[in-house]
């Protein structure tokens, strides 16, 4: 098994949250607000964000004066429009203009649809056989992650038989609950 190197996606979730009810919502979707710590993950959020031309929450909160991501990565990098953020105490919270993919502090009883990011491992096999097909089960108790239930593959090798003759390959990937990351197989 060859395992990559973590990486993120963003998704637009279009709706009508709060900051706390989006980051709340992010939560139960196994991801979070999005974070922007590099000009590189910026231009990805913009051509997200700008592509549906709608504001939308971002993972940020001012705490005792300080902007913070939610994840608690270190606040090395922003996109702040002119002027911003502008609010004080009363602003703690951060969206991203639609139409030009800038931040703004902003009020928390404002709704908007907020940006969605998950983190990822990108999961390959090495030297696969012919004619095989795989499957990763993954153990976990995150309510959006298929659940294997039976640790010697059997539930895996079911859902292969039930689906052709094929011969298939399962492998277990017991996942430590503190982690977040969504394990996609490639073959």
């Amino acid at each position: 098994v060859i395992e990559g190197k973590p990486t993120s996606s963003f998704s637009f979730v279009f709706g009508n949250f709060t900051w706390q009810a989006a980051k709340k919502d992010a939560e139960s979707k196994g991801g979070h607000l999005a974070t922007v710590t590099s000009p590189e993950e910026q231009q990805r959020l913009d051509q997200l964000i700008m592509s549906k031309n709608r504001d939308a929450w971002i993972g940020a909160e001012q705490k005792n004066g300080d902007w913070q991501w939610v994840t608690g990565e270190t606040w090395c990098y922003d996109n702040f429009d002119d002027h911003e953020p502008n609010g004080g105490d009363l602003e703690n919270h951060m969206n991203i203009w639609g139409i030009n993919g800038k931040w703004n502090d902003f009020r928390d009883y404002y709704k908007m649809s907020y940006v969605l990011e998950r983190t990822f491992v990108r999961v390959g096999i090495e030297n696969p056989p012919c004619g095989k097909r795989f499957a990763l089960m993954v153990s976990t108790d995150l309510k959006n992650w298929e659940i294997a239930k039976d640790i010697n593959g059997k539930k895996c090798m079911e859902a292969f038989a039930s689906n052709s003759n094929t011969d298939g390959v399962c492998l277990w990937w017991n996942l430590p609950k503190h982690k977040k990351a969504f394990y996609r197989m490639s073959r």
